[in-house]
């Protein structure tokens, strides 16, 4: 793979993101980082009932996006 290009000829950079245990920040993370728009996509494996939960707890929103 070569540097030369740019990041858009291989397509959008991917980042995969855990949420941790269930009662830490990485939840809390998670949810904030949804919040903004990053020049990338990104692949959340957490159980959505913890961050739906965790959410409404902060008044933010929590949806899918593509």
């Amino acid at each position: 793979m070569s540097n030369t290009g740019s990041r858009s000829e291989a397509g959008p950079l991917r980042i995969a993101l855990t949420a941790g245990e269930p009662a830490g920040i990485g939840p809390d993370l998670i949810i904030t980082l949804a919040q903004r728009r990053i020049p990338a996509r990104l692949a959340v494996y957490a159980d959505a009932r913890v961050l739906d939960e965790r959410a409404a707890r902060l008044g933010l929103s929590l949806r899918e996006r593509d």
